[in-house]
């Protein structure tokens, strides 16, 4: 499968032959190119390679080549295999670079600036393989001596437990005994796999146990719409409501109520004061207290069951996120003021009283005169005097309680209105508040909790087929 150079035989990037489906993801994360793949089976095959299904078989760069790339591309690969198969030949089984980089890493590699191999290669026991080609080109005599030299050479590296296979690409002789290592590896392999993926399994399981319920629902449950009755009730709402709507009956009542009563009602100087005070949060800090009891109460519940470092966790973000809150909701708060200003209604009902109340007092003036005249003059007030300042009298009385009905619905409406007004006022005070993302951190925890809580359920039940190939090892930030 392997290309050779123009100018001598070189390999100058990995290739890969593949048994079984898959293993495009792990190759990718090797840097074996596309071109370079190669899969083994065919259906013509049949079950003829089952043996070798989850196999990858690299052919790496040449490890002495003039070019430094090649042996640092073999190098970095070396370090990924689950087994490593040195093919020699008569001519080449005693290099040196081989013995001393690779195989039995001696303290001269240990001196070059390059990460040495060798002690990684050694760790792996069994998993070492040497094949000792070219062997038709040798007598059996000659086959003998190059295989025991080999086995010295190795020796002498420290290296006694790597077995040494005779073999013959052209011949085909050994190729069997080969197969059969390949396939013990790749079932041994598969043992150790599923051996590690049912501890795994069972060690997810457990840290799924103790990781407690991830919350439900969370995004209704910490939505900011769901902050916005707690920080209503917080801020006192509908208390500064009624002020607002108390206050505002008070003053239409001195401009619109009847003259009399309107001056003898007393002049409440403090009603601004009062207003300021109901919609002051700083000022009320056991009703501002209330969101923040509310919020803590809803994360306590939803990580009642979870384990301490995560209820930490969720504590820090929730404090940073609660002081945020309240200042972003005192600030909000104090920016919303009420409209004071008498609308104009007020002063063409007044005029309209003091005009009845101006007309009822002349009546009065009228009557008392002509009682007066007929009292003391010697003679008598026309009859129409009497029913002049008698109509007069009716008139401005009727006019008067006509008036004050009128005008007293509208002052309930109006204070309704008011009230209304200073409501959505404050509403809208608390969504822009809201729409800040103060409980964001909170949510972000509890949702790394659930996502974490799924994860290990899916590695708990995670499983792979003997033909099928492991994903790429995940990055820094999936460990």
């Amino acid at each position: 499968l392997a290309e050779a150079g123009v100018r001598r035989p070189m390999t100058r990037q990995p290739s890969a032959c593949v048994w079984g489906s898959g293993g495009e993801e792990l190759l990718d994360w090797l840097g074996v190119p596309e071109y370079n793949r190669t899969w083994r089976e065919t259906a013509l095959d049949g079950d003829q390679e089952t043996a070798l299904h989850g196999l990858i078989l690299l052919d790496l760069p040449d490890y002495d080549s003039v070019e430094r790339d090649c042996a640092q591309e073999a190098e970095r690969i070396l370090r990924s295999a689950d087994m490593v198969i040195w093919v020699v030949d008569p001519q080449k089984y005693a290099d040196l670079s081989a013995h001393t980089r690779f195989i039995c890493g001696s303290q001269m590699h240990a001196r070059t600036q390059t990460e040495p191999s060798a002690a990684h290669i050694r760790e792996r026991g069994n998993s070492r393989l040497c094949i000792f080609n070219h062997v038709d080109l040798l007598t059996s005599r000659e086959r003998l001596a190059c295989v025991q030299r080999m086995q010295e050479l190795l020796t002498r590296d420290g290296v006694t437990d790597m077995q040494i296979l005779s073999a013959s690409a052209r011949t085909r002789e050994g190729i069997d005994q080969v197969r059969q290592v390949l396939a013990d590896c790749v079932s041994r392999h598969h043992l150790a796999s599923e051996q590690v993926r049912e501890d795994i399994a069972a060690l997810c399981t457990s840290v799924r146990e103790e990781m407690g319920t991830p919350a439900a629902n969370l995004d209704a449950l910490l939505s900011e719409r769901a902050l916005i009755e707690p920080m209503s009730i917080a801020i006192g709402e509908s208390d500064v409501a009624h002020v607002v709507y108390d206050d505002y009956l008070r003053r239409a009542y001195r401009v619109t109520g009847y003259p009399p009563f309107a001056l003898v009602s007393a002049s409440d100087d403090d009603a601004t004061r009062q207003i300021e005070h109901a919609i002051q949060p700083k000022t009320m800090r056991s009703h501002a207290d209330h969101v923040l009891v509310s919020v803590r109460r809803m994360v306590g519940e939803l990580s009642a069951d979870f384990p301490t470092s995560w209820r930490t966790r969720i504590a820090a973000a929730q404090e940073n996120s609660l002081y945020a809150l309240q200042t972003d909701l005192n600030a909000a708060v104090e920016a919303v003021s009420v409209d004071r200003s008498q609308p104009r209604w007020w002063l063409r009902a007044a005029i309209v009283q003091w005009s009845w109340f101006v007309l009822t007092l002349l009546a009065i003036i009228g009557i008392a005169g002509v009682g007066l005249v007929g009292a003391f003059a010697p003679f008598s007030p026309p009859a129409w005097n009497w029913l002049l300042v008698g109509g007069m009298a009716v008139l401005g009385v009727v006019g008067s309680i006509v008036t004050s009905r009128v005008a007293a619905n509208a002052r309930s409406r109006g204070a309704a209105q008011a009230a209304r007004q200073v409501q959505e006022d404050l509403r809208r005070a608390i969504a822009q508040v809201t729409s800040r993302n103060h409980m964001h951190p909170v949510s972000g925890v509890f949702r790394q909790h659930r996502e974490l809580a799924e994860a290990l359920t899916s590695v708990s039940s995670f499983t792979v087929d003997a033909g099928s190939f492991p994903q790429a090892p995940p990055g820094d930030s999936q460990r």
